[in-house]
């Protein structure tokens, strides 16, 4: 059933971001690469894919007061990345979303290229044991009972997204960073049908990360269109396209975002979820009717 309100239909969500706190925190790589490895191969691909500068290695070494040796620190440098401190002469607000676009661009290639030699088990077991955000199970098997179809838009690692969507059950298309998977002697890019191979992960694949535009592509193809959408989401890459959903009438909500992508949200005027413990039931009500998103929402 679903639920209309003022000539409102809700008839499909599309969780953006799910590794931003969204579905769990943190990249995909932060759980199935070995912290303690020799980063020199790391480093290398990094510099060789060119999604880090000389200026950038050296400036938030620096900033960490620590080499680069062990792969945990690369970890660390991209954690830095993600959240500041902000480099060089970043003071407004315009030039610090700039920056932060620009890194968060990278990060789904940076992914790729730390998790170079991963085992596929490796992927599935961190992605049995990742902390999911606090009504997740529930919410995604309350939409499906509603008959809402769902789509996950990550720019993470695809194997990972997707064995967490197989954990959860009932969303019905994902669409994430593009990654090959080395199996047998053969190099192939990653597909859903692929969760189960024995094979390990490739990192030198490069490809576009546009996952959201991708999953709104693809779901109007479908014959869905904006103003039946809610977006759920947490960084600021999935903005834009937010924003054409929120101009086509649908609803796009900001859910627990860094304070600095808050601000972002708001120069937008979407609304946000803001909880202190993360919890993703209001979602099913807001989806139930939308007309709740001024209850929950700032």
């Amino acid at each position: 059933m679903i639920w209309i309100v003022d000539d409102m239909a809700i008839t499909a969500v599309v969780w953006a971001g799910p590794e931003g706190g969204v579905w769990y925190r943190g990249r995909s790589f932060q759980y199935i690469c070995d912290h303690d490895a020799d980063a020199a191969d790391a480093v290398r691909r990094l510099q060789q894919n060119e999604y880090l500068t000389a200026r950038d290695l050296n400036y938030w070494t620096g900033i960490l007061g620590k080499g680069l040796r062990i792969a945990g620190n690369v970890f660390g440098l991209v954690a830095a990345l993600q959240g500041g401190p902000w480099p060089f002469s970043y003071s407004d607000p315009g030039e610090i979303e700039a920056y932060r676009r620009k890194i968060n661009d990278r990060l789904a290639g940076i992914g790729i290229t730390v998790s170079h030699g991963v085992p596929m088990e490796r992927v599935r077991s961190a992605a049995r044991d990742v902390q999911l955000t606090d009504g997740l199970p529930e919410t995604v098997a309350g939409l499906r009972g509603l008959g809402i179809f769902q789509a996950a838009a990550s720019n993470d690692l695809g194997p990972f997204v997707h064995a967490v969507a197989n954990r959860v059950g009932g969303v019905d298309l994902i669409e994430t960073a593009p990654v090959k998977i080395a199996d047998g002697g053969r190099e192939t890019v990653f597909d859903g049908s692929m969760m189960d191979s024995p094979g390990s992960l490739v990192g030198d694949f490069r490809g576009g990360y546009g996952s959201m535009k991708a999953a709104l592509y693809s779901l109007y193809g479908k014959g869905y269109n904006g103003s039946n959408l809610l977006v759920v989401g947490g960084l600021d890459p999935d903005l834009e396209s937010m924003q054409r959903v929120k101009d086509e009438k649908g609803v796009c909500i900001g859910f627990n975002p860094d304070i600095d992508t808050q601000r972002m949200f708001e120069r937008r005027g979407l609304p946000l979820l803001i909880q202190n413990t993360p919890d993703l039931r209001p979602v099913l009500d807001m989806a139930r009717d939308p007309e709740k998103v001024a209850y929950y929402c700032v």
